[in-house]
């Protein structure tokens, strides 16, 4: 359990890095169209295009993996919860088995007390 938690603060810091940079992007980008002029004026270079293309594979790449990762989170979690269902099967069976075997020795041990006259056979069972 305290594995999960930890992992789960690591996603938090990363999502927190990653929307301080996203902040720290957004700066960046109105001090430059500040300093032309204004949107009209930013010059579309072939760098730019190339970059924002980049910019939108990495963001499609990253939500595939994360649709990726919840199914395969998914199939683990219902792999884990069949185990689990198999598992206490095996237990219940086992026990019944126990049980089973335990009431017919009580009834061998009383059988063979009534036939041979031995009360303590007859109590002990």
């Amino acid at each position: 359990m305290g594995g999960h938690l930890w992992k789960e603060g690591l996603q938090l810091i990363k999502r927190l890095n990653l929307h301080e940079h996203s902040l720290v992007a957004d700066r960046i980008l109105c001090d430059q169209n500040r300093t032309v002029g204004g949107v009209l004026n930013v010059s579309i270079t072939k760098n730019l295009l190339i970059s924002a293309v980049m910019s939108s594979q990495r963001c499609e790449k990253y939500l595939q993996d994360e649709r990726d990762r919840k199914k395969t989170d998914e199939k683990t979690r219902k792999r884990k919860h069949v185990l689990d269902e198999i598992e206490e099967l095996k237990e219940k069976k086992r026990m019944k088995t126990e049980i089973d075997a335990l009431f017919k020795s009580t009834d061998d041990i009383s059988i063979k007390g009534e036939e041979t006259g031995q009360l303590t056979l007859v109590a002990r069972s």
